[in-house]
């Protein structure tokens, strides 16, 4: 988990936290543990929003790609954690 000011400056800290030396996927390499980045699970969680120019609704903020090791991660709208739900509205 990482908390930061936009969904950018949380994306930097994840990949960061994974790439860097003596980061995640080094302590996994060096521990015979695979991760499958392709199972990771992404939710930009805010409930801030922005005037839409074209309709003049409020809709939520753009959610961009995390991409990590050559994959990329896309942003969902829920996700199960613990068998708990969490959506990233907050609600």
């Amino acid at each position: 988990m990482a908390t930061g000011k936009d969904f950018l400056d949380t994306h930097e800290k994840l990949q960061r936290l994974m790439l860097r030396a003596g980061g995640i996927l080094e302590w996994a390499k060096e521990h015979n543990c695979k991760f499958g980045i392709k199972k990771f699970q992404l939710l930009d969680a805010t409930q801030k929003t922005v005037k839409d120019t074209a309709t003049g609704h409020w809709v939520s903020i753009l959610r961009p790609d995390l991409v990590l090791g050559g994959q990329t991660i896309k942003s969902q709208s829920s996700a199960k954690f613990l068998d708990v739900i969490v959506y990233n509205k907050l609600n």
